[in-house]
């Protein structure tokens, strides 16, 4: 496992910052406010349905990074980490930028007048 009491706090701390602020969030403001209304419960789907499949794939690689008996734990944990940063720098860096507008004044600013 991880060798340090401040390894394993930063861990659990990046754990528990990536649990509070939930994938949920991202999908429901990508899936809102980058697709016109009449796109977006297809746009939502291709999300759900690629995240969940990435997931999918991500759990079968960690299973072979872990080890049987977890020696590649560590590893994993930093993987995991690196992933939960490069996600938030992401999300950081390209959410757009809408506060205080209707859902009129972003699709028209992104798609125009006619769609």
């Amino acid at each position: 496992g991880i060798g340090s009491m401040s390894g394993l706090l930063f861990f659990t701390l990046l754990w528990g910052i990536q649990g509070g602020i939930s994938v949920q969030g991202f999908y429901a403001l990508w899936a809102s406010e980058l697709f016109p209304a009449k796109y977006r419960a297809a746009a939502q789907g291709i999300m759900f349905f690629m995240v969940r499949g990435l997931s999918a794939a991500w759990g079968l690689v960690f299973v072979n990074i872990y080890g049987e008996h977890g020696e590649g734990f560590t590893i994993a944990a930093y993987l995991m980490m690196g992933l939960l940063i490069v996600s938030l720098l992401i999300g950081a860096i390209w959410t757009p930028k809408t506060r205080g507008k209707s859902l009129e004044q972003i699709t028209e600013e992104r798609y125009g007048k006619e769609i």
